[in-house]
């Protein structure tokens, strides 16, 4: 059956000609970041707030999952929750921001049916503390009936990057820290902190739900 060739950056892939008329998406991103997304001010004013947080848990205003966040995390106090769906928030001007700027980067790039913004974490990583290294997706991130299929794409905003190492690699390559910068992704694009050393590396990470990918 004749091929036909298509190029993808610096990889080419080969499709049958029967598959031709299938709807594609010539615009889709591995990744999109938006440089400047907050300022010098509001990310000192995150780190402070998700610093005295891990290091006083009475702080943390997370009401939802506490258990499994507490699991998932392996108890350590290095996230606290700023926002959970449906919950008040002194971070709404945040919440807000984020959700405008992925739902339009998601008209542009992905096409994805979503509904809103499901929750934001605030991430504290001791610079003594070793990220776990291991390549992960945060879509259906769980085991037997608490595999969640909702998550659609996944933010990552850097708060400080006066630290060496610590990129996200994610698919093709590796996206630099640099502060008040917003990452997006398929939340199934697997993906890891890299070693980082220096400094605490301070991040917040915000889950897009919509219906499941039918």
């Amino acid at each position: 059956m004749p091929k036909v060739k298509q190029t993808h950056g610096k990889d080419s892939i080969y499709v049958s000609e029967a598959s031709s008329h299938l709807k594609k998406n010539p615009d889709f991103r591995w990744s999109l970041v938006k440089d400047n997304f907050i300022t010098e001010e509001e990310c000192e004013l995150l780190r402070e707030h998700i610093y005295e947080s891990c290091m006083n848990p009475k702080l943390d205003k997370r009401k939802k999952n506490k258990e499994v966040w507490d699991k998932y995390y392996n108890s350590k106090k290095t996230n606290v929750s700023i926002y959970d769906k449906g919950d008040d928030t002194e971070f709404q001007w945040l919440i807000d921001r984020v959700w405008t700027t992925m739902k339009v980067a998601n008209q542009v790039y992905w096409k994805y049916d979503i509904d809103g913004l499901r929750s934001a974490i605030g991430l504290y990583y001791n610079v003594g503390e070793e990220p776990d290294g291991e390549l992960h997706s945060d879509f259906a991130n769980g085991i037997d009936g608490n595999m969640d299929t909702t998550f659609k794409l996944t933010g990552l905003l850097f708060l400080n990057d006066d630290f060496d190492g610590g990129e996200l690699e994610i698919i093709q390559g590796k996206v630099k820290p640099k502060a008040g910068s917003l990452l997006m992704f398929p939340s199934f694009a697997a993906h890891r902190v890299l070693k980082f050393s220096g400094a605490d590396r301070f991040t917040m990470v915000f889950v897009v739900e919509g219906n499941t990918f039918v």
